[in-house]
Parts: structure tokens; sequence; C-alpha cells
């Protein structure tokens, strides 16, 4: 033998070329598309959390939040809700809101009223049922007699 290995009757440096019909070679060509998608995915994702080009995030910065304004959203938190009134057009398109303490029912019903087109005698009735639920939800206290004392004079 001269070096020369003879492989289905050829010699080794004439012909020898790998069999792609192979088991193996098959393997090996499905793991690199596999890869190529999974690296096809990966790239796409990264793509789409990267932020548009020139911005920068910046982190979580915590704004001032004048005392004024801090102070009226937390009243507005603290607000209790007391009830809250459904009512029905004439279309049948039932309309709420919500009735939170300290809420002034004249001005409640006011404001609803004139968004509904309510005649003045209507929201003046409205003014009074509020009234009367609003001293029914407060609690029998010198707070809920106050209130109704104001609402009367």
């Amino acid at each position: 033998m001269d070096g020369n290995y003879d492989t289905e009757g050829t010699t080794g440096g004439t012909n020898s070329r790998l069999d792609m019909k192979h088991g193996f070679m098959k393997n090996i060509i499905k793991n690199q598309v596999a890869r190529d998608n999974y690296d096809k995915e990966v790239k796409a994702k990264m793509t789409e959390k990267k932020q548009p080009a020139g911005k920068t995030k910046r982190p979580d910065i915590h704004t001032y939040v004048p005392p004024a304004k801090n102070k009226q959203a937390s009243e507005l938190q603290k607000s209790e809700l007391l009830f809250k009134v459904e009512y029905e057009d004439e279309n049948g398109k039932i309309i709420d809101f919500m009735v939170y303490k300290g809420d002034d029912p004249n001005t409640i019903a006011r404001t609803f009223g004139t968004q509904q087109g309510l005649s003045a005698p209507m929201i003046k009735a409205l003014a009074q049922r509020l009234t009367e639920e609003i001293t029914q939800c407060l609690p029998a206290s010198k707070t809920g007699k106050k209130y109704a004392a104001q609402m009367a004079g």
C-alpha cells in the first residue's frame, strides 16, 4: 500500500467527497438550520427591546411635586366614598357618579343637571335628595348634625 486507501473502488485522492446523504451529515445540517433560526429569533427580540437611536433610557427620576398639589392629591385619595348615584335618562342610558364625604350636594346637582339638561326644579329636587342621602350615610355624630344644619340653612 502506498498511502492511498481504496474506498468504494476509487483512490482516495481523486474523488474523496463527503456523502451528504449519510445520516450523520443530515443531523449536522438539521442542527445548523435550527441554530440559524434560533439566532434570528434572539436578534429579533433584541431589536424589539432596543429603544430608538439617539434616545438613551434614563433611570427613574423622582419629580418634585409642590406641596399644594400633593395635598390635593392626598385629599382626593383619602376622601371616603359615601354612595353611588345611578340615573336613567329619557333614552334609557344609565349614568352614574360617586358621592364622597365632604362633597357639596348643591354643586353636584348643579353640575350633573347642566350636563344632562335637567330643569331648575329637577336640579333643586336632586340637591335635596343628595342632601338627605348624605346625612343618612354620615354617622349620627356632631359632624353629621353640622352637615345637615349647613345644608338646611
